[in-house]
């Protein structure tokens, strides 16, 4: 999910696939405009094992609790 002028300045249309890159790897995704997601930020679901975050985020856990911690990213988009 995109937010909608986010995906203008990027030449992003809805539906359009555009590539995620992190420096741990690069997924292909379908856009889809979402006005609530903040401006310079997307959202994508970590918990689809094919083609999720997860791909692009580290796999470090809690020491104590042995959770993963929120998925966040820093990561370049491209069509």
């Amino acid at each position: 999910e995109i937010n909608p002028d986010t995906a203008k300045a990027y030449d992003i249309n809805e539906g359009d696939f555009i590539t995620v890159t992190s420096p741990r790897g690069s997924v292909s995704a379908k856009t889809r405009f979402n006005p609530g997601v903040m401006e310079a930020n997307l959202f994508m679901p970590f918990h689809y094992g094919s083609n999720g975050a997860n791909h692009l985020t580290g796999g470090e856990l809690d020491p104590v609790a042995k959770i993963p911690p929120f998925k966040v990213v820093k990561v370049n988009i491209s069509k």
